[in-house]
């Protein structure tokens, strides 16, 4: 697993949009899509339910997240 789309992905689904997540980082919109892309890509899972209103996690983005937190000590 990759730090960096782990971080991504988290921020994601705290702020329920790209853009949300991307102003946090820094980055563009873009760079976060990418990176979730990817991690999307290694897992062969889609995490995230995208709409023109934002995202929301999965059955397996949820899953996903609460074995992501557990394992990095965030609760």
């Amino acid at each position: 697993m990759y730090n960096n789309e782990l971080n991504t992905f988290l921020l994601v689904a705290k702020n329920g949009s790209f853009s949300g997540a991307a102003k946090e980082m820094y980055v563009s919109k873009n760079a976060v899509m990418q990176q979730i892309n990817l991690l999307e890509s290694h897992l062969d899972l889609t995490l995230f339910n995208r709409t023109t209103h934002g995202v929301t996690l999965t059955n397996a983005g949820r899953d996903f997240c609460g074995r992501s937190t557990k394992n990095i000590g965030i609760i």
